[in-house]
């Protein structure tokens, strides 16, 4: 977590698609903030899917369906990024391991007897689908931060 992008107003994300979209090809993905614009495919349709207990507005997360572009190889998404007030509503921070510090997202330990045991640490890795690292040692790697 610390080397999570911070302070940014919008982000660019990119998806690679393994072969070029077939016509008639359907993409859902569900995205955490706003929608901006999306190049590569065009949005056939849109569903708050925020229901949980931090939420202020249902549509803070969305089920994206994307209908990419007969031969798009790629999707380009620019979305703002959910509204920092969100994760500072009141009642629920003793619960929560990722709170607002100073306008910056950090961790924070529950207070011992609080929540479940601690499972022994392990190894996060995760690699998209040809094998590249995105994610190792409890950062992003280089390659995920060029994406």
């Amino acid at each position: 977590m610390a080397a999570w992008p911070l302070g940014g107003a919008r982000a660019r994300l990119r998806l690679q698609l393994a072969a070029p979209a077939p016509a008639n090809a359907r993409v859902q993905l569900m995205l955490v903030g706003r929608l901006l614009g999306v190049s590569g495919a065009r949005l056939a349709s849109s569903a708050p899917a925020c229901g949980g207990r931090a939420c202020t507005r249902p549509d803070e997360v969305q089920v994206l369906d994307l209908a990419p572009e007969p031969g798009a190889q790629e999707l380009v998404l620019d979305a703002a990024p959910l509204g920092m007030e969100a994760l500072a509503a009141p009642g629920d921070a003793r619960y929560r391991h990722i709170v607002l510090r100073e306008g910056a997202l950090a961790w924070q330990a529950l207070p011992a007897g609080q929540g479940h045991r601690a499972a022994a640490p392990a190894a996060v890795a995760l690699l998209d689908r040809r094998g590249r690292s995105l994610w190792s040692d409890g950062a992003p790697s280089e390659a995920a931060r060029q994406i």
